[in-house]
């Protein structure tokens, strides 16, 4: 902003608003390129379809903030966007004011990537802000990290989520009451379960829950496929998430078991059974096992690897007694 205000009838304020100023540039995932890169503008090569869905995509997260821009095949922001990257940050601006890259989704840079990037973090030219967001930190490479502010948001209470859904959404109350405890302290995953609750893949996380507990191995085979097999990254990290809202609901009814403001209400004797199974610590343990399967979808490991090695994990959590018990 020139006048440095922020002001809503700024020309240039309202540009930034709409990602539409020339000295903001907005770095996402985008697919690998199949030919030549070096003279696109945005590092790598798009096809005539992705570049469509990229500047609509754009322009939805200018009217709505909230909105988690997608491409299809697009899983990491890659190197040769970061030397398109280098080549904007050696030019001077467009216009008088600063210039400004945000890097989103930044635990999707590859290793190459975030090497690349190192040498701009340690000295950027003046007046230039370059800007990671993540929700996943530990991805990143302890250099990058230290080389950055940290500025951390912690996650929403359930009732914030609840009012904004009510008087932004309309929402009737008893549902954004359900729709709040799902959306582990995130609006923009409130947003999503509002328009389509079947993300959450409920029934599908019960059933990988009780093939974890017998530890049957086609019964895990078939719950893993179910749960892997031709969804997008995001969906696949929903699954785990819908886990986790299971495991606060454990949490929750192992400290007070008359509470009712439960992600999964509707199953609750399956919850009460779980916590006969497994002790707090337990499912403190359980919660780590699951975040760290979180960490290693975003960084591409295997889906089914992931699940599969949950399972296992989970299995002796779960009969982690009767091992001792025998061994004894």
């Amino acid at each position: 902003c020139p006048n440095g205000k922020g002001d809503d009838d700024c020309n240039s304020c309202r540009r930034a608003a709409k990602i539409g100023h020339p000295d903001l540039q907005f770095i996402i995932p985008l697919p690998r390129s199949t030919g030549s890169s070096s003279d696109e503008p945005l590092g790598v090569r798009l096809k005539p379809s992705t570049e469509e869905d990229l500047i609509a995509q754009l322009k939805e997260k200018a009217r709505n903030p909230y909105h988690d821009i997608q491409l299809a095949d697009a899983r990491s922001i890659l190197i040769d966007q970061i030397r398109a990257l280098k080549r904007m940050v050696s030019l001077r601006a467009y216009e008088h004011g600063a210039k400004v890259y945000i890097l989103s989704q930044a635990h999707t840079l590859t290793d190459d990537a975030q090497v690349s990037l190192l040498k701009i973090l340690e000295e950027p030219p003046p007046n230039t802000y370059i800007i990671l967001t993540t929700n996943s930190d530990a991805a990143l490479l302890p250099t990058i990290q230290s080389r950055c502010q940290h500025l951390k948001f912690s996650p929403l209470p359930a009732t914030v989520i609840e009012k904004a859904l009510i008087s932004r959404e309309n929402v009737e109350p008893e549902r954004a009451r359900m729709i709040s405890n799902m959306a582990d302290g995130n609006y923009r995953r409130a947003l999503t379960l509002l328009h389509d609750e079947t993300i959450l893949q409920r029934e599908e996380v019960l059933s990988f829950l009780r093939a974890a507990y017998t530890g049957k191995p086609m019964d895990i085979h078939n719950c893993v496929l179910k749960i892997t097999q031709r969804r997008a990254v995001n969906e696949i990290e929903e699954a785990l998430r819908s886990m986790l809202s299971f495991l606060h609901d454990a949490w929750t009814v192992q400290i007070n078991d008359s509470c009712n403001s439960l992600a999964f209400a509707d199953y609750r004797d399956t919850i009460e059974k779980f916590c006969k199974t497994l002790s707090r610590d337990d499912v403190t343990k359980f919660v780590d096992m699951v975040e760290e399967a979180i960490t290693d979808i975003r960084s591409n490991v295997i889906p089914a690897l992931v699940f599969l090695t949950l399972a296992m994990s989970v299995h002796r959590l779960f009969h982690q007694k009767t091992i001792k018990n025998a061994r004894t």
